[in-house]
């Protein structure tokens, strides 16, 4: 056995004390915590203060850190693991807890990845009896010193503690562990509020220990004014459509009073029409509740705003980024982060830039941030998941303010999942969930004394307003009558229209149909056929030619019915989910003007060669019960040659009450909680699907200009080196966001013999008009 290092000389890192950077996290994870009580802020504490106590031995210093060699005597995390599970037993702490400290550590450096918790301590257990090299890290450790240093520090917790070495020796650990029953491992977590309390603790070590290692002390929190929005909004819309401003001040002035009225409440709704101002409403409501919590708590709590999609992250990012550069608070990612998959990862605060390839990606990913936009993805995924990379922002959640922005848009099968996460994690980790829709679904029963409603009398504002009609045909066409009737229609009065159809194909049809028939009018197709960066393109291109009053006609997938900035005249709808078609009336007449908007809603059929109408085009795409919910609610169920009905604006809250009552007994509801509470969090995360598989997709690169290429070339030069693969995901990390930027998917087979990444670099392929065309003959590809 190597002679043991003085606990006080130990390193943690080259260049970083052991004792300093295990106290460090301790009280980074405790201070992300404070606010979901004192048994998580134990369990953070006492993970972060314990995880890297297995580097104090001589294999780790000498072997591990002077001569760069790895192996079983050089790991850390089980002797840590087993020092901790020692020390939690020693200080009587309920089981739930001491497991939540072992699991934390054992698994600080990797997933979730067991199907229970029996079966997670049982491998423990195993190792413990088994591994030849815990015997000697144990007797390795400078315990003397190590066990005076935790009762010091855990003295904030627990006085007059007195550890004895011989009960951290390995025959002890070994009786330890063999003295708990598995019976009692598996009931251990009775509620799933100890299930969330464990994956705060867990998450919060998890990015305390990789922001330390990356940049030592932490960001320091800067301050928000609660008065942002109200000065955005002096600046920005004093010239603006009077009427339209006054109902969005009503609203905000309103929800602002209500919320400040129930302090103490963590679940609100806000319903209020389409293009009412929902967003800065809530925003500038939010950011007054987090001026009264701030009084009250340990730190300001954080504000998470949460959207469906990724194109309506960026439109949504830029209004707030408008709002603080108003307040010379602009670009910078401490206040304002956006985060999904394709961001790139600079984050800036007001002394320090880091980059993506510094620790810019880190704190971009563990949301160090006062305000994060992202979408429900990452936020549902920092809880619901088994991955490590995921659950780091988990501890970043406790004591926030999280905005969920056209929550309707969450599948309907699991909404009781969702209130039964959301509901624990308001008492649990003292959450508050704002739900912010137009059509107020029933994720929470409107007679539910759980939630409150921040614009109760929102029934009033649907009625005084009326800026579209509805009409709803229930004769069945195909999609040449259909272009037929676009056509004849647009001839007959031209008005800027927005087409919104439920495939991609569809879409490219219609848009071949109406460039043909208009070769002089602005015919411009939106869809997931475009790269992101063309989208996004398009997108900004379509709000000009609104703004300029430049006619033109959109076809579009549904990427645009929620949250695009979009006001057309007209709007035609395949017919969807009502909920979607609702969203699609807020495309038209948006900030009421004039002339009355319009949305007409088709339903679409296949047709074969003949001309036979044969199944509807949204099958596959939605879930059969909703389309019958909806036909029933709009009284379109029955085929009517030529039959229209005919909705206005102030009749959509009720038809969407009446459409969620039906929709919730007909589609399944997902209980999930029953795999949180066996510990199985990648079953959790298989069943969880926010987004649907469907049809095996392939990743295609769009290769077009010279800055495409470059950004290719760079790519095939990191994967076809020899370097490692965490040395080509750090240089990848530097491209990533510029190339996904250029990444589409569409509908085929991989085959196994070929490399993944498919690249498009002909006309022939993609073009900018439409996207993707077809696949090349022969794949140009590069190992990803």
């Amino acid at each position: 056995m190597m002679k043991s290092c003085l606990f006080c000389e130990c390193l943690a890192h080259q260049g970083d004390p052991l004792p300093g950077h295990l106290l460090r996290v301790a009280e980074s994870a405790e201070a992300a915590v404070y606010d979901a009580g004192e048994e998580v802020r134990r369990i953070a504490f006492l993970a972060g203060l314990l995880h890297d106590i297995g580097k104090a031995t001589p294999y780790f210093q000498i072997n591990r850190l002077q001569k760069k060699k790895r192996d079983r005597l050089t790991s850390h995390s089980l002797c840590s693991a087993c020092v901790a599970w020692k020390a939690t037993e020693i200080l009587s702490m309920p089981l739930w807890m001491r497991l939540s400290v072992l699991i934390s550590i054992l698994r600080h450096h990797g997933n979730l990845q067991f199907d229970s918790w029996e079966t997670a301590y049982s491998h423990v257990r195993q190792q413990v009896r088994t591994d030849e090299a815990l015997p000697l890290q144990l007797e390795s450790l400078d315990l003397e010193n190590i066990l005076v240093w935790i009762s010091e520090n855990i003295s904030r917790y627990v006085h007059d503690i007195d550890f004895d070495q011989e009960d951290f020796t390995v025959e002890a650990v070994r009786k330890s562990f063999s003295g708990v029953r598995m019976l009692q491992i598996r009931s251990c977590f009775a509620e799933s509020s100890d299930v969330l309390g464990f994956l705060a603790g867990y998450g919060s070590l998890l990015a305390a220990d990789k922001v330390d290692s990356a940049i030592g002390t932490g960001l320091a929190r800067p301050h928000i004014p609660a008065e942002l929005v109200t000065i955005y909004k002096a600046h920005k819309f004093h010239r603006t459509n009077q009427k339209m401003n006054r109902l969005r001040e009503a609203i905000s002035v309103e929800v602002q009073e209500q919320w400040a009225a129930h302090p103490e409440h963590r679940l609100f709704t806000f319903t209020a029409p389409t293009g009412s101002g929902k967003t800065l409403a809530a925003f500038n409501a939010a950011l007054h509740a987090r001026d009264r919590f701030s009084a009250m708590r340990n730190a300001p709590p954080r504000i998470i705003y949460c959207l469906p999609f990724t194109s309506v992250i960026d439109q949504n990012h830029k209004v707030m980024a408008d709002v603080m550069r108003l307040c010379d608070l602009g670009n910078r990612e401490d206040i304002l982060l956006k985060h999904h998959h394709l961001v790139p990862g600079l984050y800036r605060s007001k002394e320090t830039e880091f980059d993506s390839e510094d620790a810019g990606a880190l704190l971009t990913e563990t949301w160090q941030s006062e305000i994060v936009i992202t979408t429900f993805y990452q936020f549902l995924h920092s809880l619901i998941s088994a991955s490590n990379s995921e659950l780091k922002r988990a501890g970043q959640l406790c004591g926030s303010i999280v905005l969920m922005d056209e929550v309707q848009a969450v599948p309907l099968r699991y909404w009781q999942t969702i209130r039964h996460i959301f509901g624990r994690a308001a008492t649990t980790l003292n959450m508050t969930f704002v739900l912010l829709t137009a059509t107020r679904p029933l994720i929470f029963p409107q007679d539910d004394p759980a939630i409150k409603e921040l614009l109760p009398n929102h029934p009033e504002y649907f009625r005084g307003l009326s800026r579209v009609e509805l009409f709803c045909h229930a004769e069945k066409i195909g999609l040449s009558e259909l272009c037929n009737r676009l056509i004849a229609d647009l001839q007959g009065r031209f008005r800027s229209t927005l087409i919104i159809l439920n495939r991609r194909a569809s879409v490219k049809s219609v848009f071949e149909k109406l460039k043909e028939a208009f070769p002089d009018l602005r015919v411009i197709l939106l869809s997931t056929d475009l790269t992101p960066w063309d989208r996004r393109a398009r997108i900004r291109l379509v709000q000009g030619l609104l703004r300029q009053n430049i006619p033109c006609v959109v076809v579009s997938t549904q990427l645009v019915e929620a949250g695009v900035d979009f006001s057309f005249p007209s709007v035609h709808r395949e017919i969807a989910p009502l909920d979607a078609i609702i969203q699609s009336c807020g495309r038209s007449n948006r900030h009421n003007g004039e002339t009355l908007g319009t949305v007409h809603v088709w339903k679409l059929c296949r047709e074969d060669e003949n001309g036979e109408l044969k199944e509807p085009t949204w099958s596959k795409i939605y879930d059969v019960p909703l389309i019958d919910a909806t036909n029933d609610v709009l009284t379109i169920a029955e085929e009517k040659p030529g039959g229209t009905v005919k909705f206005d604006e102030k009749d959509f809250l009720a038809l969407s009450q009446d459409y969620f009552q039906r929709c919730w007994g007909r589609i399944d509801q997902k209980d999930l909680e029953e795999y949180w509470l066996k510990g199985d969090f990648q079953a959790f995360d298989r069943v969880f699907q926010l987004i649907e598989e469907g049809l095996p997709r392939l990743t295609c690169f769009v290769n077009r200009t010279a800055v495409d290429d470059a950004i290719w070339k760079e790519y095939q030069s990191i994967y076809a080196g020899d370097s490692d693969n965490l040395a080509k995901k750090k240089r990848f990390r530097r491209i990533r966001h510029r190339f996904y930027e250029r990444v589409i998917q569409v509908y085929g087979r991989r085959d196994p013999q070929r490399d993944p990444m498919i690249l498009l670099d002909s006309p022939d392929h993609y073009c900018r008009e439409t996207g993707f065309l077809r696949l090349p003959e022969k794949e140009a590809t590069c190992v990803f």
